[in-house]
């Protein structure tokens, strides 16, 4: 929705929305009076049926006016009773009288309902309808129950006051089909009157609706204040709640960095533990094979001694050897015993060191183990603390929407309740129109032109007041009043305030008031460089 243009004068303009409701809600009154009293002045007092032998009057008249075809309609009826009139009271008083008051009766009848649907069409095409919206397009992408409500509300009296008139019509439409000639209109006379006390029990609909619909819209600000209330004491919860948050999330992130820090630490002694682990395995094995190959040299030696013993038991035999060989044999065999006895004890402290290290193996594979259990424990430790932390993250992140939506909310409700009071949205409204899913912006030019010369225009104000063009023409005089008036309910050294209400006061009498006029008037008075500051603020509106 686009602004008023600066150069549009206000005449004609409604003031304000409440002279719209009050113009609505007098109409339908107005109308309800009117119907109340139709119903006592015109319905309950007519005929209810055609006396039975008013076909002879028929015939009567007529005969009188030697016509040869029946009366087409009620007017033709009326010509032709108007020609012979005396005569036929004469003859048939009481039945001429009864048929002429049904004509009249139907015929105010149609007149009333044509004038109380134009009122009430006017009442709301014109005000109501026009002016009274709830301006649900401000708070889109949001359902707020309470402009919803109106919303629904409207939509549903809107139908509602469619409704009856449609069922009006359709009545209306009976009874001129079941009155569309004279002998019809005669027949069905009974009928006709039912369908006019039908027709009357429907316009309380249209009343009711107009009536809800006008007092909901004077409570609609109130009801959105309340809204906004509520709104903002949910915000200050969610803000405490948020506050919370934070606190759990910063105590969730130190948890999770001394447990990463306790992990890091855990795996670093897994790591020596599986280093020592190897180590001892290493050493093992390194010992095994030693002990094999002494094994292996201390079997080959007494292998060697035991084969030496038995060449020196054969030579003792035998006794015939040489003194050479056996010398050498005995020679041999205590090398042989004391190799052996080197290498056992060898193969001994082989066994000894293959204990130890089978001991410290064991020791570091217990140790590893015992560290790997660490580890898996402080890792679902650490995978439980990092959930949580990302779930009072989460939290948090859902509460920091939650207020920027609410926030948002409140934003739309401040903005409609806005263009609710502002008395420049029935002008906007009136110039250009609104249709009702779209974004709506009240402002005025001229309104924001008048705040910039308010501001600028100094000790001159006066002077600017005493050349504004009005339309209607205010004399000198007047216009001094005017300033004495301002001047005094200002506070002392302040200018400001007085040339601002001498403004509206302008714009608010004058016709002529537009943008463009006070431009002029302000570069008449060689104040250039306030016409370009206003100037350059409606630029920047538009």
């Amino acid at each position: 929705m686009s602004i008023i243009s600066s150069s549009r004068s206000e005449g004609g303009a409604p003031i304000s929305l409440e002279t719209e409701r009050r113009k609505t809600m007098r109409m339908v009154h107005v109308v309800e009076k009117e119907l109340d009293s139709f119903k006592e002045r015109v319905i309950k007092k007519a005929p209810p049926q055609v006396p039975e032998d008013f076909q002879d009057c028929v015939q009567f008249i007529m005969e009188r006016n030697q016509a040869k075809r029946y009366p087409r309609n009620n007017n033709d009826f009326l010509n032709m009773l108007a020609k012979v009139r005396d005569a036929a009271l004469v003859m048939y008083k009481a039945e001429v009288e009864m048929v002429e008051h049904a004509i009249q009766t139907y015929n105010t009848y149609v007149d009333t309902m044509c004038s109380f649907e134009a009122q009430l069409n006017e009442a709301l095409t014109d005000h109501v309808g026009k002016y009274c919206h709830s301006f649900i397009a401000e708070t889109l992408p949001y359902d707020i129950p309470t402009v919803q409500f109106y919303e629904n509300n409207i939509t549903q009296w809107r139908g509602q006051i469619k409704e009856a008139f449609t069922l009006l019509h359709d009545i209306m439409r009976n009874m001129r089909e079941s009155s569309s000639t004279f002998e019809l209109f005669l027949t069905n006379w009974s009928r006709t009157v039912h369908y006019m006390g039908l027709s009357l029990d429907i316009f309380p609909r249209v009343f009711n609706a107009m009536k809800d619909w006008i007092t909901s819209d004077e409570a609609y600000p109130r009801r959105i204040l309340d809204d906004m209330s509520e709104l903002k004491r949910e915000k200050m919860s969610l803000d405490s709640l948020a506050r919370r948050n934070k606190h759990h999330v910063d105590e969730f992130r130190s948890k999770v960095t001394r447990s990463q820090h306790h992990s890091k630490k855990l795996k670093e002694k897994l790591q020596r533990s599986m280093d020592d682990r190897k180590q001892c395995r290493k050493r093992e094995l390194s010992i095994l094979e030693k002990a094999s190959k002494t094994d292996e040299e201390l079997k080959q030696r007494r292998k060697e001694l035991a084969r030496t013993l038995q060449k020196l038991s054969k030579q003792n035999n035998e006794s015939a050897g040489s003194s050479s060989a056996r010398t050498e044999i005995e020679d041999d065999s205590p090398e042989l015993t004391h190799e052996i006895t080197k290498l056992e004890k060898k193969m001994k402290r082989l066994k000894t060191d293959l204990r130890s290290v089978k001991i410290e193996r064991v020791s570091a594979q217990k140790e590893f183990h015992r560290m790997q259990v660490l580890c898996e424990k402080n890792n679902k430790i650490e995978t439980e603390v990092i959930d949580d932390a990302q779930d009072a993250s989460q939290d948090a992140r859902d509460v920091e929407e939650e207020k920027r939506i609410m926030g948002e909310k409140i934003q739309a409700l401040t903005r409609i309740r806005s263009i609710k009071l502002n008395p420049n949205t029935v002008k906007v409204i009136f110039y250009e129109g609104y249709t009702p899913g779209r974004k709506f912006d009240a402002i005025d030019p001229l309104d924001e032109a008048c705040k910039v010369a308010a501001s600028d225009i100094g000790k001159d104000w006066p002077s600017l007041y005493q050349k504004l063009p009005f339309c209607p023409d205010r004399d000198a005089s007047t216009r001094m009043q005017d300033i004495n008036t301002f001047d005094s309910n200002s506070a002392p050294d302040s200018s400001r305030g007085a040339a601002y209400r001498s403004l509206e006061r302008w714009k608010r009498l004058s016709q002529e008031a537009s943008v463009n006029a006070l431009t002029r008037t302000l570069k008449a008075m060689k104040k250039q460089e306030v016409a370009k500051k206003v100037e350059k603020k409606i630029i920047t509106v538009n």
